[in-house]
């Protein structure tokens, strides 16, 4: 890949695309909730029988209704633009099988194989808009494409014109890119390509698309001149990535050794995105082909995009959740895209010289010979690489033995984790069967209580009534005290006048002393029970309220325990 400049851009998240397809006629998308302009996935899943809500949000939500234009639009054409400055730009488009991956990436086909043009997928929607830009700059530019699957650890390269295998070298040595110069050169690819699948899954007599990775680059290479009048090439990469189906993930070591080989590809992936989205310092991205060629993509300096989609029937609940989480990890990864350095065309050339030349050389001794002949330089290059990947090989193989062991330890650890989550399960059941119980209990104890505050009501009104019959026997009592006390006023008079006439009459005085002692008695005894009936009155009274406070404050005592139990 090229160099990248000194100059870089700030960092930032990788950006997270999801897309929910249309339901099919015997489906009922009941499972998925999408609210496209809140950006929110919203799955329900049944636990134990009981639903469970689980809300995820991202960059861009898609529904059923959203257009391949829609999707191009504000997912890959900011990332076009961005090729075009000089980065390096990867799209991950993942999911289950059937979800709608090929369909986003290159449209609809009909029974020949072509591309509808109507909703044509991301990857003639991208080259469209390439050509259309580059034809708009009046520059010289050459656009190579190369297209690569990965199934069973195995590299095919899509593009060459006969079936090969392709080897992993530093500088993908062996992968053929081929100079397109329009839309339609990359349909016919595709068209290819789409028809070396359907062999490839005849004669292995299984859906392999379905199981394996493809790649497809675009390399754009445009001329610029700078102020020295130096003639230079400004690169850019656009890499669209299509993974296997994400239920692969959740096989084991239980299927036949291509469908363990393509979960190995899958973990791996998964891992690489644990990491990076964790920031340890190790990204495992050699513990399979498939993320060792994506490790120039999502090493940190280039831009990414990831796209999701999932299926709304209830049958793939769990592939959605799976994937969902995925795209969830993969949108806390920060990376800072760095613009590629600009290569002079003078040592472009030299490049492309010196590649000839050592061609033309290997063409010569092979014409010269009875047989296929290679410079002495060559071939011992080749007899340093056979032993160089033998020592690869090697490490590898206890690699390999290293990581089956770590799997069976993980795949104990999930059978674990399996089990306490199946007990943790009956345990919430159970619990919330207590929690119905204790909600009816307390329905029944709140109407107990609503019936007391009702008899607590009454017993306020009888008491009013006491109150108000008690506060017009004092004002009586006062009025007759008044009374009384004007007799008093009015008997002293008359003791007075009877003084007076005592010289007069001494039997009238006398029998007015009579008369005076016995009022006087009289009055008193009238004046001690008016007031002991009244104190009488006012501790009756205060003894009722006293005791309804108490009765209220012990049911809302026990209205707060019952509430306490429920929760």
């Amino acid at each position: 890949p090229p160099t990248m400049s000194a100059a870089s851009r700030e960092r930032e998240n990788v950006q997270v695309a999801l897309r929910c397809r249309p339901p099919r006629a015997n489906e009922i998308p009941v499972t998925v909730s999408l609210a496209p302009r809140r950006r929110e996935v919203t799955v329900a899943s049944l636990s134990s029988g009981a639903p469970l809500n689980r809300t995820f949000t991202y960059d861009s939500v898609f529904g059923p209704d959203a257009s391949q234009k829609d999707v191009y639009d504000k997912t890959l054409r900011p990332l076009v633009e961005s090729a075009l400055d000089g980065l390096n730009c990867a799209v991950l488009v993942m999911g289950p099988t059937g979800s709608g991956k090929t369909f986003t990436l290159e449209g609809p086909r009909d029974e020949d194989g072509h591309i509808f043009s109507h909703s044509e997928g991301l990857i003639p929607s991208m080259m469209r808009h390439l050509f259309e830009a580059l034809s708009t700059t009046g520059t010289e530019f050459n656009v190579r494409v190369s297209f690569l699957e990965v199934f069973n650890e195995e590299l095919h390269d899509l593009v060459a014109g006969e079936n090969r295998t392709l080897r992993i070298y530093s500088d993908n040595a062996g992968l053929e890119e081929i100079s397109v110069s329009s839309e339609t050169d990359v349909t016919r690819l595709l068209r290819a390509s789409a028809a070396k699948r359907m062999v490839a899954d005849a004669q292995s007599g299984m859906l392999r698309s379905s199981r394996a990775h493809s790649i497809f680059t675009a390399t754009v290479m445009m001329k610029e001149t700078t102020a020295d009048e130096e003639e230079v090439v400004k690169i850019g990469k656009l890499t669209l990535v299509e993974a296997a189906g994400m239920e692969v993930m959740r096989t084991g070591a239980k299927e036949e050794r291509k469908q363990g080989d393509m979960s190995k590809g899958m973990v791996a992936l998964t891992s690489v995105i644990c990491a990076l989205s964790e920031n340890v310092p190790h990204v495992p991205y050699r513990n399979s082909k498939f993320t060792r060629l994506l490790q120039d993509s999502l090493s940190g300096r280039s831009k990414v995009l990831v796209l999701a989609t999932i299926s709304p029937g209830p049958s793939d609940i769990d592939e959605a959740l799976v994937t969902l989480e995925f795209a969830a990890k993969a949108r806390a990864i920060r990376t800072r895209p760095e613009v590629n350095s600009k290569v002079t065309k003078r040592n472009l050339i030299k490049e492309y010289t010196e590649e000839i030349q050592r061609l033309k050389t290997e063409l010569f001794n092979t014409r010269e010979k009875n047989g296929v002949y290679l410079p002495p330089e060559t071939y011992e290059e080749m007899e340093k690489s056979i032993r160089r990947q033998g020592d690869a090989i090697t490490d590898l193989e206890a690699v390999r033995a290293q990581k089956a062991a770590e799997f069976d330890s993980l795949k104990k650890m999930f059978e674990k984790k399996h089990a306490e989550l199946e007990e943790i399960t009956l345990q919430f059941t159970q619990a919330k069967e207590d929690l119905v119980h204790a909600r009816r209990e307390l329905e029944k104890e709140e109407a107990a209580l609503d019936r007391t505050k009702m008899s607590v009501v009454e017993h306020g009104v009888v008491i009013e009534e006491h109150l108000k019959t008690g506060q017009r026997l004092h004002n009586e009592a006062e009025s007759m005290l008044g009374t009384l006390h004007s007799s008093l006023s009015d008997i002293n008079g008359l003791f007075q006048k009877i003084d007076r006439k005592k010289r007069i009459e001494d039997e009238n005085l006398s029998a007015a002393h009579r008369f005076h002692g016995s009022a006087t008695t009289f009055i008193s005894g009238l004046e001690a029970q008016l007031s002991d009936m009244r104190d009488s009155q006012m501790r009756a009274c205060n003894d009722l309220s006293v005791a309804m406070s108490s009765a209220v404050a012990s049911k809302q005592d026990e209205l707060a325990t019952l509430s306490e139990r429920a929760g």
